[in-house]
């Protein structure tokens, strides 16, 4: 099945299982991702309408052909559909888009294709003649057919000379509306067995018989809006728009007429955001339904359930945040971070073989953009749809409950600072963080301790930070427990960079220590900063629009850091241009990863030396290089991603990893965190007794704190070089085999004391 995509075209094979597909885009050729049609010529090559950018023509594996344009004698580049018979491919266009995206002037070229004996083609056009705003068209062998937008049906016909194109049916000759979406060529419901033509309408379904020019209606379908009609062997199945609601129907043309309702797909849900677009059916009797915001669905038989492609889910293509619980459950929320679009509907959850959905009323409102599991098990979804709707839910997988949360909702224990939730994470105890982006009320944090308590405490932005801007975006805890946060907009500009010591008591502002920093004049002019993350060195990782940051928090307790700015040399970029940023995750070897907003995910090892792309010019198969969501499955080399416009991948990378060498031993150091006044001395598990070990302990710079040579089964009680107890922070512990020097283990140690 070939199906068009905001951003590209997907290619499934649908014989060996709907999870293998091949996503087509820009990258790979395609002239423009704004698809408006498709169609195939007698070779099997695809053919692919675009918005503003005229065709691009692929093999049938996907690999792209050529692009034709109006330089190549399209009527222009505007395609609004085509159709094919043989060797002969049409191509509608429209001279322009009105500012309400109706069509206006057009004509279309019929193109000639033809092998040339080496695996190329020759397309040669022929102009065919102005056509008022087509929207479909049926090539036959001795004429074609044209659905127009307000202009009823036109044929050119081709057995006159010259040829003519006419006005063939209008309103005036009963047609039930000038609106016409769809001709297609079938039986007669008669069941005499001759062929008509098919013709869906904005006001319901007729067949025409061009040999006794016979106009009828077709019972059952009332005014309905006909918005596509496919025929396979003996059945036609339709899409149809009654007010809000579309169904899909078929007819079985080889008994009385009668329409089928086609059950819905429950993977993409029974809501109002149900929206059929586009139907068809392969040769082995797959129904392929598309939908306007929810990805496609595939179903092998009418009598069996269908099955939604896992890297599109069951809602909208587009992700926000998505979290691979303990449970082996992946979440996710579609959703548009920036706001720019709230249309997208609820949370998707995959459980391995199916996709369900929790849609309203039951959480608050759509475009989730926050998932989060909580040490409870209870899932956390946050909503950013705008400053009046939108919230906090929690939701309890064993029971299907779940609670809302925000600053109006009626139950008081469940009151929050604010509606537009931004981020939401967890402290090194275990108490639940939200940031709010949210101007009026003014926004903030809210803070939700760990069960059993689950009291909240508010922190109102106007009494932490005064005037300055309550748009939160994002933050993370230093080793010391202090809150570090980002600030800012693309209106608000420059955004700041705050620090908060709570002095380790929540609910008590009145021992807060603050102290904020402009970003564009103190640190680095970073643009909209999507996301902040700290790693146990206690180095900040800012990402924004416009580049990438690190500072080192001050080893001596001050709340500030020293900054740097990372920019990838040619090697490291590989020839992109990866910004802007939109998420950083570290994972757990503190590596950073980066997805950006159109050339994949970048890992940056944790030294900033090494820069590995995974994305579509590398082979990693993205089904789009906007990424907006990464989550590192727990225990496991695998990594899910999300993506702006094409749903979410699954790439295991167990075999991008160097084996361990002979000598390695999975050693860790034990207790961590670790009190050298109060626990026993720091042993290292794993390690065996009889190991003979160089074993060197450094600072998060580099600097050698302690050492013991050809030591056996080695312990540290915490002392230094000169005898003194080693003050708290983050050590880097390595281990080196004596006779070769080559690292048996390396492992970090937080100190607390």
């Amino acid at each position: 099945a070939w199906v068009a995509a905001i951003g590209g075209v997907i290619r499934a094979d649908l014989g060996v299982g709907v999870e293998q597909q091949v996503k087509i885009a820009d990258v790979d050729g395609l002239v423009s991702t704004a698809i408006t049609c498709m169609t195939a010529d007698v070779f099997g090559n695809i053919w692919v309408g675009t918005r503003e950018d005229g065709v691009s023509v692929l093999n049938p594996d996907g690999v792209h052909l050529d692009d034709l344009s109006s330089f190549d004698e399209l009527h222009s580049d505007r395609v609004v559909a085509m159709g094919s018979r043989g060797n002969r491919v049409v191509v509608v266009s429209v001279d322009e888009f009105s500012s309400s995206g109706a069509p206006e002037g057009g004509g279309f070229v019929i193109i000639t294709v033809e092998s040339d004996g080496s695996g190329g083609f020759t397309y040669t056009p022929r102009f065919g003649g102005d056509l008022e705003v087509g929207q479909d068209v049926l090539v036959r062998d001795q004429d074609i057919w044209f659905g127009t937008s307000g202009q009823g049906v036109w044929v050119r016909d081709e057995t006159q000379d010259p040829v003519v194109l006419r006005q063939e049916l209008t309103q005036t000759d009963g047609l039930l509306s000038a609106n016409v979406k769809k001709i297609v060529e079938a039986p007669h419901h008669d069941l005499s067995g001759r062929n008509v033509l098919w013709i869906g309408t904005g006001r319901g379904l007729q067949t025409y018989d061009p040999a006794t020019e016979v106009l009828e209606t077709v019972p059952g379908f009332g005014t309905q809006n006909i918005l596509d009609l496919f025929v396979q062997d003996s059945k036609m199945y339709a899409i149809t728009e009654v007010g809000a609601v579309r169904d899909v129907w078929v007819l079985d043309l080889t008994k009385p007429l009668f329409g089928f309702r086609v059950p819905r797909a429950p993977c993409l849900g029974d809501t109002t955001a149900y929206v059929p677009r586009d139907i068809g059916v392969d040769m082995a009797g797959h129904l392929v339904l598309g939908t306007l915001q929810q990805g496609f669905a595939v179903s092998d038989s009418l009598s069996k359930p269908w099955s939604c492609p896992p890297s599109l889910g069951p809602h909208a293509p587009q992700i926000a945040d998505l979290h691979f619980a303990s449970t082996g459950i992946l979440y996710f929320g579609t959703g548009d971070d920036d706001r720019l679009n709230t249309n997208w509907d609820g949370v998707g959850v995959f459980d391995g073989e199916n996709w369900t959905s929790i849609t309203r009323p039951l959480i608050l409102h759509g475009n989730m953009t926050q998932v989060h599991e909580w040490v409870d098990g209870t899932i956390w979804f946050g909503s950013t749809q705008d400053q009046t709707f939108g919230g906090l839910n929690r939701y309890f997988p064993d029971t299907g409950a779940i609670e809302n949360y925000h600053n109006q909702v009626s139950n008081p224990s469940r009151r929050t600072q604010g509606r537009q939730v931004r981020s939401i994470k967890e402290d090194a105890l275990g108490n639940l963080w939200i940031a709010y982006s949210q101007a009026d009320p003014s926004g903030g944090l809210s803070v939700i301790e760990r069960p059993p308590s689950l009291a909240i405490k508010n922190y109102d932005w106007s009494l932490i930070f005064g005037s300055t801007t309550p748009l939160l975006r994002d933050f993370a805890f230093d080793s010391r427990g202090r809150i570090w946060i980002t600030t800012g907009s693309v209106v608000e500009r420059p955004g700041q960079l705050y620090v908060i010591d709570t002095k380790g008591t929540l609910f008590d502002l009145t021992d807060d220590t603050t102290v904020a920093f402009n970003l564009a004049n103190q640190i680095f002019e970073l643009g909209e900063v999507k996301d902040i993350e700290i790693d146990s060195a206690d180095r900040i990782w800012l990402a924004g629009q416009e580049g990438l940051a690190i500072g080192q928090i001050d080893p001596g307790g001050g709340m500030f850091a020293s900054w740097s700015k990372v920019v990838p040399n040619a090697t490291q970029a590989g020839g992109r241009n990866p910004l802007p940023y939109n998420v950083a995750v570290l994972d757990a070897e503190e590596n950073l990863w980066l997805g950006t907003e159109s050339a994949g995910i970048v890992r940056i090892s944790n030294d900033r030396s090494v820069w590995t792309w995974f994305d579509q010019l590398e082979g990693c198969p993205l089904p789009d290089q906007a990424v907006t969501g990464i989550h590192f499955q727990a225990n496991s080399d695998v990594v899910w991603i999300g993506t702006g416009t094409g749903g979410i991948a699954r790439v295991d990378l167990s075999g991008t990893r160097a084996a361990p060498g002979a000598d390695a031993i999975d050693a860790q150091p034990y207790p961590n965190p670790w009190d050298p006044n109060r626990d026993l001395p720091l042993a290292f598990r794993g390690l065996p007794s009889d190991s003979n070990v160089d074993l060197r302990i450094y600072t998060a710079a580099g600097e050698l704190v302690h050492e013991q040579l050809d030591a056996r089964a080695p312990i540290w009680a915490g002392e230094t070089l000169s005898g003194s107890v080693v003050e708290s922070g983050v050590y880097i512990v390595r281990a080196t085999e004596k006779a070769s020097g080559s690292v048996v283990f390396q492992a970090k140690v937080a100190v607390l004391r």
